[in-house]
């Protein structure tokens, strides 16, 4: 009797599960309506539609329930609906899956049921991808705006871990090298979601003149799964106050040496001193100047010995000036180079540019005297053309010379030179004789050449 009784319940258990079942799979009908296996990023909002469908011939009220993982949460919405017979309606379902999720493959089950038949009901699970993110933010929180020179402040930062797994934050700061930067911690280990703040501490300079800004440059940086280097960067600016007024200084300061030098022959001897320099006039090097004073004798005839020279040259780049003992160029036709003593200058503007020195000669032709000008203009960036005129004079004679000149250039490293002169005759003053002058050159890689032509009247 016992055996018949557990036969007959096991019978009524299985048919009920079977009518159940049976029931499920005609009443209600679920489908994924898009991808069963979707990729995604985090933190983000994942929509996800489901396709119910009612086969029966009866009207339904329908309750759903979607199963998250943990921390995963569902946009608020109305969890019931109804469906007519035969009958299907798209469902569309927000979750927000947040930025600490971490890396995996997770399950997302949607159930539906009737409340009325706990036998109506069904399921379908899709399934979520969450890749992994590496992601830093900096933020400044605390910087000083201005501080005195020899204080010391700090600049704190916050540091955000936006990644979905624990990672090791390498940390470095720059700043102008005269002032030392240190860091309360180089490297740190933040999990998902993190933030730490760092402390940066600068140490001025107590004898800094001159207001300046302090710029700082905090980076950190993390390397992913496969050693792709990801970085974060902030900046943060104060002005450093100096303690007192720089002192004004009346004085410009040109690097100079001083030389004495003794020399004795024969028959003959002597003593020269020498002061020299180069150097800026102005802080911004605008002009420079250069001066040689060498005295009080002239011992070149000396081995060893060197001639008496007062020099001083100023530059700038619209031109120069030259006073004192030089060696004074003009052009190979009218005068290569002479030794001399006098003043001479230079100045451009643009596409035109002039000249012009007077001096005495010295050495050779002690009574020689010459003074001579030029003027011209650059045709574009490869030609000059100017316009030149010597006079020179002794006590036996006065002559003056006229003449033009080009540099033209037709290719980077080939240069050609034309030039004319006339002038009186050195027999016969009254008449007027003339000379010729070219040349082409160029400076190659392996060679340099050169060619010359010049043609004179025999007077």
């Amino acid at each position: 009797m016992r055996c018949f009784y557990s036969s007959f319940l096991r019978l009524a258990f299985s048919l009920t599960i079977a009518t159940r079942v049976v029931a499920g799979d005609a009443g209600l009908h679920v489908e994924a309506g898009d991808s069963t296996c979707v990729e995604v990023e985090v933190p983000t909002l994942l929509t996800r539609a489901f396709l119910v469908t009612n086969p029966s011939q009866e009207h339904r009220e329908i309750l759903e329930d979607v199963l998250l993982p943990e921390g995963w949460q569902l946009i608020g919405r109305d969890s019931s609906f109804s469906l007519a017979p035969n009958q299907r309606d798209l469902r569309l379902i927000g979750i927000v899956i947040p930025a600490h999720a971490a890396p995996g493959h997770y399950r997302l089950t949607y159930l539906v049921r009737d409340p009325a038949d706990s036998a109506i009901s069904n399921r379908c699970e899709t399934e979520v991808v969450v890749l992994p993110v590496v992601k830093l933010e900096i933020t400044p929180i605390e910087v000083l705006q201005r501080v005195l020179a020899g204080d010391e402040y700090s600049a704190r930062f916050r540091v955000t871990h936006h990644s979905n797994t624990s990672s090791l934050i390498t940390l470095d700061i720059h700043g102008p090298a005269e002032f030392p930067v240190r860091l309360s911690c180089s490297q740190m280990l933040a999990g998902p979601g993190e933030s730490k703040v760092v402390t940066a501490v600068v140490k001025t300079d107590r004898n800094t003149q001159q207001l300046g800004k302090h710029w700082l440059v905090f980076t950190a940086s993390i390397s992913d799964s496969l050693d792709k280097q990801v970085s974060a960067m902030a900046s943060t600016m104060t002005e450093v106050i100096p303690r007192a007024p720089p002192p004004e200084n009346f004085y410009h300061h040109v690097p100079s040496k001083v030389a004495a030098k003794f020399v004795g022959g024969d028959d003959e001897g002597g003593f020269l001193v020498e002061c020299s320099g180069t150097g800026k006039l102005d802080e911004k090097g605008r002009f420079r100047v250069d001066y040689l004073f060498r005295g009080p004798r002239d011992i070149e005839r000396i081995v060893f010995g060197m001639r008496d020279e007062y020099y001083v040259g100023l530059r700038s780049r619209a031109g120069e000036l030259r006073l004192g003992d030089q060696t004074f160029r003009f052009t190979p036709l009218l005068e290569r180079s002479r030794l001399g003593r006098g003043a001479g200058g230079s100045m451009s503007n643009g596409q035109f540019f002039g000249g012009i020195h007077s001096f005495k000669a010295r050495g050779k032709y002690p009574e020689l005297e010459e003074t001579a000008a030029f003027a011209g203009f650059k045709a574009g960036r490869n030609a000059k053309i100017r316009a030149n005129f010597l006079s020179k004079k002794t006590s036996t004679f006065h002559r003056n010379m006229f003449g033009f000149s080009s540099v033209i250039t037709p290719l980077r490293n080939l240069e050609t030179e034309l030039e004319y002169a006339l002038g009186e005759g050195i027999e016969d003053e009254g008449k007027k004789v003339g000379a010729f002058r070219a040349r082409i050159g160029g400076d190659f890689r392996v060679a340099k050449i050169a060619m010359e032509k010049i043609y004179a009247d025999p007077n």
